[in-house]
């Protein structure tokens, strides 16, 4: 019996198969790459959650501090406007203290010049020689009261105004009558007072009242 030849394309066939199988193989690697791929992105929303946490909670921390240190300003302010007012109404009750303790050496001045009259006698039962002992130290006491009475005055910002002879000025006078004219008291001045006018530095707290002639 003759042998068959064995025939070349048993070959042929067979080598695309062990080509598939070679090109097969690494396969399994390219799952691999998948597996970390999906593992990388599951843990990538994780690593963005902690980190959007730890923003929220710096926020809060932040908009906490922001609250209190409102808090703080706002107390301090209310601090602050109560003593404001405390101080406000401290001077306004005590504003005349230093005004009023001047005005002690004036009362003492008129205590002095009464002491001054014999304490056993009154007007109807002096003689003239009392009497006029009694006018002396009378005068003398009310004239230094007068003078300690304008220092107080001048130490506090009160000056005194209306003399005869001045220009009438009905800013800060009042004409109670009118006076004629003549070559000792020209037109528009003041020729007799009634009652002095006073000021408080450049405030009038008084008008003088005074004659005037009248102006021209």
């Amino acid at each position: 019996m003759s042998a068959r030849p064995i025939s070349t394309s048993v070959f042929a066939m067979a080598e695309p198969k062990a080509e598939e199988k070679a090109d097969a193989e690494p396969e399994p690697k390219a799952e691999a790459t998948d597996s970390e791929a999906a593992e990388a992105a599951e843990e990538k929303p994780a690593e963005d959650s902690a980190s959007a946490t730890k923003e929220v909670e710096e926020l809060r921390a932040q908009v906490k501090a922001m609250a209190d240190a409102r808090l703080r300003a706002l107390a301090e302010l209310e601090n602050v406007r109560r003593i404001a007012e405390r101080d406000v109404d401290k001077a306004r009750t005590y504003a005349i203290q230093k005004f009023a303790k001047q005005l002690l050496d004036v009362g003492d001045n008129l205590q002095r010049a009464l002491d001054l009259v014999p304490g056993d006698h009154t007007p109807d039962s002096m003689d003239d020689e009392t009497a006029a002992k009694a006018g002396r130290a009378l005068v003398s006491g009310v004239q230094a009261t007068s003078s300690e009475l304008q220092k107080v005055f001048k130490l506090n910002g009160i000056t005194s105004f209306g003399e005869a002879g001045e220009k009438f000025d009905p800013n800060t006078m009042e004409a109670m009558f009118v006076m004629p004219i003549s070559d000792d008291l020209p037109a528009g001045s003041v020729g007799q007072v009634l009652m002095r006018g006073y000021k408080f530095k450049d405030r009038v707290l008084r008008p003088a009242q005074v004659g005037a002639t009248p102006v021209q």
